[in-house]
């Protein structure tokens, strides 16, 4: 017995019966998203405005405009692997 050959444990198992393997992955994904919007005009006092002519522009005083958007998301990711081995 002077010439004897070293085996991996992988070779090792196969000739004892072979390898099990039980792999397992799990993933989930959440997404949530909300937008809330509010907008207001409000006109104080009298407004008037008059333009002639090509090109004019008229502006109306005491006029305001708010718009306001408020957008919330969340996203959630989640991954879960297992690998197992195993001789018969």
């Amino acid at each position: 017995m002077t010439n004897l050959i070293s085996l991996t444990e992988l070779e090792i198992a196969a000739v004892a019966g072979g390898l099990w393997q039980s792999i397992s992955i799990s993933a989930s994904q959440s997404n949530t998203s909300s937008v809330t919007q509010a907008a207001t005009a409000t006109n104080t006092g009298a407004v008037t405005a008059t333009a002639s002519g090509d090109g004019s522009l008229a502006a109306a005083v005491g006029a305001t405009a708010e718009n306001v958007a408020l957008v919330s998301q969340t996203n959630l990711i989640g991954a879960s692997n297992s690998v197992r081995f195993g001789r018969h």
